[in-house]
């Protein structure tokens, strides 16, 4: 059963495989060998044909022309004009720490008192490293808003914001739409 099973598949490739090999066949009408392939058409008809470039069209393809709207200054001019105009600007857009939201003024001044401590305490330990913070005193009604700082990005603000956290545990850090560049390191 088992040779059988081997045999049949085994002489069915042999039988049908190998007949491809006998490629070459007289013709019998006309009496001249030819050989059978899968390829016997002739395929000129259906090919493209192209033109042999002229020697015109190499040298004009040689030739590149100079550009007559060079924007190279245009762009120059263009940026210089923008770095000016950024380095007049005062104001951008940064982060500040939110110490102290309340309706009470004397309050407010309080927790400014603390800050402006705190705030000597660190530049007498570390005088080199350490700046001065600009704080922000706003009455927006009915409550006192107490910020300070000018940072550009957040990072810097919550590491303040977290050495601040010991005096004042609400402290926040807050985008400002509008912070004073002279301030920020």
């Amino acid at each position: 059963m088992k040779l059988t099973r081997l045999l049949i598949p085994l002489l069915c490739f042999c039988l049908f495989g190998c007949s491809s090999l006998g490629l070459a066949q007289k013709d019998k009408v006309k009496g001249k060998s030819t050989e059978a392939t899968a390829f016997d058409e002739d395929l000129k008809k259906v090919r493209p044909t192209y033109p042999e470039p002229s020697e015109e069209a190499e040298t004009a393809q040689e030739e590149i022309p100079e550009p007559t709207n060079d924007q190279n200054l245009e762009v120059k001019q263009r940026l210089e004009e923008i770095a000016e105009k950024n380095a007049k600007l005062t104001k951008a857009q940064g982060y500040r720490i939110l110490l102290y939201v309340g309706q009470s003024k004397a309050e407010a001044e309080q927790a400014l008192r603390r800050f402006k401590q705190w705030e000597s305490a660190q530049k007498q330990n570390n005088p080199d490293t350490f700046t001065d913070r600009a704080s922000y005193l706003v009455y927006k009604a009915p409550n006192f808003r107490l910020k300070v700082g000018d940072f550009r990005d957040r990072l810097q603000a919550y590491q303040m914001a977290q050495q601040l956290k010991e005096l004042f545990p609400n402290a926040l850090v807050v985008p400002e739409s509008r912070i004073l560049l002279e301030n920020v390191d």
